[in-house]
């Protein structure tokens, strides 16, 4: 009777192990395309690391399950923003980076959101047809977003996000000969396929 019991504390202790600690940590690699600054159209590619940690499988808590997400981001974007000198339309075509980091929360098995803010630069044109032909602008990006991602066992993973930003661009104007500020913001919504390594 004592060995049963014994062996029956050890297997207790042994099963509130294994689902004591379980996290979901990973590296996602994103193709997003959608709405950029309400009005505009933006591509990217996101390479995103999390650790968010699960601490009780079956009972989701806000300090258990969320941890930090970080990541790496590559974007190119049609939109139009307002001169601040004529306050007319400035069409631009813009190329750059971003840091992207914030908040990730464990849903489920496959499921997980995310909530991040980013700072981004890069070039764009008013003129040529992609952001580095004929440069003659530079803009720096501040971005908030929501994403929500389901991943398939295989790896393939399914997103929607929603957030917003805003962008402040230095133009070069050749007319004028000097340097015009203008700027954008807006919502940005863009659906996400990618892959977990």
């Amino acid at each position: 009777m004592r060995t049963l019991l014994l062996l029956s504390c050890s297997a207790t202790v042994c099963l509130s192990q294994a689902y004591a600690e379980s996290a979901l940590s990973f590296v996602d690699l994103r193709a997003q395309a959608g709405i950029a600054q309400t009005e505009g159209q933006s591509g990217s590619l996101t390479l995103m690391a999390g650790d968010i940690g699960n601490k009780d499988q079956h009972v989701l808590t806000m300090d258990a399950d969320m941890g930090i997400v970080l990541g790496l981001r590559g974007s190119v974007t049609e939109t139009t923003a307002k001169r601040k000198d004529t306050n007319t339309d400035l069409d631009l075509k813009l190329g750059g980076g971003a840091i992207v980091g914030g908040l990730g929360f464990y849903l489920g098995k496959n499921v997980h959101m995310e909530l991040a803010g980013g700072y981004g630069q890069g070039v764009g044109t008013t003129t040529g047809d992609n952001p580095w032909d004929a440069r003659d602008s530079r803009y720096k990006m501040y971005l908030a977003e929501l994403g929500l991602y389901y991943t398939l066992t295989n790896g393939v993973q399914l997103g929607l996000i929603v957030g917003g930003s805003i962008v402040k661009v230095t133009f070069d104007d050749v007319v004028t000969s000097s340097k015009v500020k203008a700027e954008t913001e807006g919502f940005d919504g863009s659906v996400a396929l990618g892959y977990r390594f």
